[in-house]
């Protein structure tokens, strides 16, 4: 009996300093937005309620976010994370795809700066070349790389472009 109390105790512990182990400025650490685990990278301690500041690396800042301790975790530590692909950049305005890209369907999305999720529209990869429906005038697709699995396995394709006015970003597309 003694032992299943200091067991639980244990247990208590664990569970209540985990997030400020993991939650070290710097630490580089997976967060789960979605379904999907990502690399992040912690930007502060975990305030009173144990949500720790993190960044989405390789997305720029407006996407910072608190995370609670059920939203991140060492990286590595399951098959799913949303590993970053090598992307190949496009020398110029034609569009490029990964050669380990599968051709396909997919529905293309993007985080929003309040937390949710923007749906984008329909790409469409055949032979290496990817399509993105509605991709606005003056806007290039400079390539797609495979990102990882989704908790649900769902291959999550990683397409980066280019804006009009030049600014670089990237979106996330899955299977339809």
């Amino acid at each position: 009996m003694a032992s299943r109390l200091a067991l639980a105790m244990l247990g208590t512990f664990v569970a209540t300093t985990a997030p400020a182990q993991i939650c070290q400025v710097g630490a580089k650490i997976e967060g789960q937005w979605g379904n999907t685990w990502y690399p992040v990278t912690v930007l502060e301690a975990p305030d009173a309620a144990g949500n720790c500041l993190v960044t989405f690396d390789g997305y720029g800042s407006v996407w910072d976010t608190r995370m609670s301790a059920n939203q991140i975790r060492p990286r590595g530590s399951s098959g799913n994370a949303n590993q970053q692909g090598q992307t190949k950049n496009a020398g110029s305005a034609s569009q490029v795809a990964s050669g380990s890209v599968p051709d396909g369907d997919y529905r293309c999305h993007k985080l929003t700066s309040g937390g949710g999720l923007i749906d984008i529209g329909d790409m469409t990869i055949d032979d290496g070349e990817p399509e993105l429906a509605g991709l606005p005038d003056g806007w290039t697709i400079l390539g797609v790389s495979v990102r990882g699995k989704n908790d649900r396995g769902e291959l999550v394709i990683a397409l980066d472009y280019k804006s009009a006015s030049g600014s670089s970003d990237r979106m996330d597309c899955v299977a339809e």
